[in-house]
């Protein structure tokens, strides 16, 4: 981690660059179920119904939203 980048955003980024070569050959509605789940494990991860932490599952949204981003501007 830089000195100069927060912890949130190097944990994003980690994230991020573990799955940067997942789906990179699937829809963009594929990509859009994929962010919907997450958001959904989010909401479930707030009520305490779901295994991970909130935190862990906006991570998870993040990095999908980052790298569906860079995918769209390979098109």
């Amino acid at each position: 981690m830089t000195s100069n980048m927060s912890d949130v955003e190097s944990r994003t980024l980690y994230l991020k660059e573990q799955y940067k070569k997942h789906w990179l050959d699937k829809s963009n509605w594929y990509w859009f179920i994929s962010l919907v789940e997450e958001v959904v494990e989010l909401g479930l991860a707030l009520v305490g119904l779901h295994r991970h932490m909130p935190e862990y599952e906006l991570y998870q949204v993040a990095s999908i939203a980052m790298n569906w981003l860079e995918k769209r501007g390979r098109l």
